[in-house]
């Protein structure tokens, strides 16, 4: 996960949200809202317990609410 650090996005719309949408291979495992407030520096964080079943292939895409992927990271676990 080495490619998150320092990292920056800049998003316009200091109303909206942005998601954070967990996938194990082909599965969607979860999607969590990240609310863009004030302006201010903010980190957005989402964090997922991986059980020992979910072992391979996984990917976080980062996504504004119409969709856009902003950025991708993919890791495995073993």
């Amino acid at each position: 996960l080495s490619g998150l650090v320092g990292s920056e996005m800049c998003i316009r719309d200091r109303s909206s949200a942005i998601y954070h949408c967990w996938y194990f291979g082909q599965e969607i495992k979860a999607k969590v809202r990240i609310r863009i407030g004030n302006g201010k520096n903010q980190t957005g964080i989402s964090k997922r317990t991986i059980t020992a079943k979910e072992t391979g292939q996984w990917r976080v895409e980062i996504v504004t609410a119409d969709q856009r992927v902003l950025q991708i990271i993919t890791f495995e676990t073993v």
